[in-house]
């Protein structure tokens, strides 16, 4: 796998990745996932804003295969600055693990 000079995969590495689903539009929306790799080192993901935490569940849930492949491996929860929990692992499927 190629690395850019941000440590994200090359395009050519996530031709062909599922593409991401868009978050649904929070209009006051707290909730946010930072995303980690294997190492614990950030990695650059789609930012969204998610209305509740179980919006930003159910998102995190519907994206974990095309996340991982973007080198995401776990992502910790906030709500504004805080963290609620995490990081936890993403859970694949075992065919796109």
């Amino acid at each position: 796998m190629l690395i850019d000079r941000l440590g994200a995969p090359s395009a050519r590495d996530c031709a062909d990745a599922p593409p991401i689903s868009p978050a649904p539009l929070a209009h006051h929306g707290h909730w946010n996932w930072l995303f980690a790799d294997e190492m614990g080192l950030a990695v650059e993901a789609p930012r969204a804003s998610f209305s509740s935490q179980d919006t930003a569940e159910d998102w995190l849930e519907a994206n974990a295969d095309s996340l991982g492949r973007l080198g995401v491996s776990a992502a910790t929860l906030l709500d504004g600055e805080h963290a609620v929990y995490g990081p936890t692992p993403l859970r694949r499927t075992p065919e796109a693990a």
